[in-house]
């Protein structure tokens, strides 16, 4: 009987000891299958055209801190892909391979990644706020509804001595259906600027006035030293805007506030419509303007007139300057053969440039989306398509100085290849997006 037992025990740990062979036999083939399979991905991805953005005329410093976001549409299938004056990212590459990447990996416009490349250790778990800098000094603000109550996260970064400071604060209570967000951040000497805005929702779905409030931090001080309600002089039942947006870099003095309405029926047109007309009309929105001043926490209504539902038009401020940028009435959205620029002095509230920027002098036919960083407009402007392809013959990219409208930088994207192959690969890039690093 000893015996029989003896040899159970003995033929259940050779069943053992095969099935882990059995296991670890096909482990290392699914491992072996794997990273053949993401090597031949990635030898394939080297086959891929590579580009850069190279300079024509002007600073190339100006062109360092662009980049052009798009696809390659070639015989390797449509890839997505960056380009700057390095070369070529292709956002997809080894597609396989990212397959086990893509879970754990995250994206970021072409401003966070300069901020993370350049600040690593303070910009970690940094994603969701605004941000905003100056020579010597980096902060990044959160607004966070947490427990009924509004958090403000501030982390304020010297660049000299790259060292960080956080702050938080209560910004009041935080209702259940009540909207809470940044409308702008703005470094003033050693002082931050946090416009926060409030927009409570009723039960029945009807929108409060929205409230407005400048939080001001003083970074040498580490702490909050003033809170003030910003209260605009209009009627009840308004919006709220303000000019330009949190990827405008720019040295700003002022904020552009707009407080939007919609028009009474028959009041565009000037007499009544049907209920039935009226229906079938878009709604026509009326702004007014007012500019607020950081510094003196002062507000004053802005002599300007913006066109109803701001058509074809944004706003964005530098210094003291207000910049309105038109595309052109044949439009086909944020493109267009021209452009319209306003300058606009905030101090004397006086227009001081009005130009036309035009597509045809910069080489093209179109102009797409321009940017706005530190008093430059950015423009792609690309080639044409060929017998209905998606490709374009060549992009280009043009920088004009706001002030003055005169352009002070040019650039094209170029193949990194024998010049017998560039027309060719150049016309499978669609590179209509422009991203600043700034």
């Amino acid at each position: 009987m000893a015996e029989l037992k003896a040899d159970h025990r003995q033929s259940i740990r050779l069943r053992r000891k095969g099935l882990f062979r059995f296991a670890w036999a096909g482990s290392l083939a699914i491992f072996s299958i794997v990273m053949l399979t993401v090597y031949y991905g990635y030898a394939a991805d080297e086959r891929l055209p590579s580009f850069h953005l190279e300079t024509i005329e002007g600073d190339a410093s100006i062109g360092a801190a662009i980049q052009l976001d798009g696809s390659y549409v070639g015989r390797w299938g449509n890839r997505g892909m960056k380009v700057d004056v390095e070369g070529t990212t292709y956002t997809d590459s080894n597609r396989v391979g990212r397959l086990f990447i893509l879970p754990f990996s995250k994206t970021y416009n072409a401003s966070t990644e300069a901020l993370i490349k350049a600040h690593r250790g303070f910009m970690r778990g940094k994603e969701y706020g605004w941000f905003d800098q100056t020579d010597d000094m980096l902060v990044y603000v959160e607004v966070v509804p947490k427990h009924g109550e509004v958090l403000v996260k501030l982390s304020v970064l010297n660049k000299k001595t790259d060292k960080s400071a956080d702050f938080t604060w209560l910004a009041g209570a935080w209702k259940q259906r009540e909207n809470v967000g940044l409308a702008d951040l703005q470094i003033q000497g050693g002082k931050v600027h946090l416009l926060l805005q409030r927009t409570d929702v009723t039960r029945s779905n009807m929108q409060s006035d929205p409230l407005l409030f400048d939080y001001v931090f003083d970074v040498t001080a580490g702490k909050l030293i003033d809170t003030r309600e910003i209260k605009l002089p209009v009627q009840s039942g308004y919006n709220l805007s303000v000019a330009g947006n949190q990827w405008a870099r720019s040295d700003t003095k002022n904020a552009v506030l707009f407080a939007s309405r919609q028009a009474k029926a028959g009041k565009a047109a000037g007499g009544d419509h049907s209920a039935s007309s009226a229906s079938e009309e878009p709604p026509i929105i009326e702004y007014e303007p007012f500019v607020y001043n950081y510094a003196e926490g002062s507000l004053q209504p802005l002599d300007l007139v913006i066109p109803n539902n701001m058509a074809h038009a944004n706003y964005y401020v530098n210094g003291d300057k207000l910049y309105s940028v038109t595309v052109s009435g044949d439009s086909k959205g944020w493109n267009g053969k021209s452009f319209g620029v306003v300058e606009t002095d905030l101090s004397k509230q006086e227009q001081t440039a009005a130009y036309t920027i035009l597509a045809s002098d910069l080489g093209g036919k179109e102009l797409y989306q321009p940017r706005f960083s530190n008093g430059k407009l950015y423009f792609v402007v690309p080639g044409a398509q060929e017998n209905g392809a998606m490709g374009r013959t060549s992009t280009k990219v043009a920088v004009v100085d706001a002030g003055t409208g005169k352009t002070i930088y040019q650039g094209q994207v170029a193949y990194d290849g024998p010049s017998s192959k560039s027309t060719a690969e150049l016309k499978q890039t669609v590179l209509l997006n422009l991203e600043l690093r700034t």
